[in-house]
């Protein structure tokens, strides 16, 4: 779960420096994982993955 957290992370990074959306929507089933919301703008506000 970390590496796909981590992988995540890394690819709305991009998204968000080339587009700069100001709202992005995940889905699918892992849309339902409640920790991505608090771990994947975590990653970013640290500069990166661990």
């Amino acid at each position: 779960m970390a590496e796909y957290t981590d992988r995540l992370a890394r690819a709305l990074a991009s998204v968000i420096n080339l587009f700069d959306p100001h709202v992005i929507v995940l889905g699918g089933g892992m849309s339902n994982v409640d920790a991505l919301y608090d771990d994947v703008p975590a990653r970013w506000a640290a500069g990166g993955a661990s």
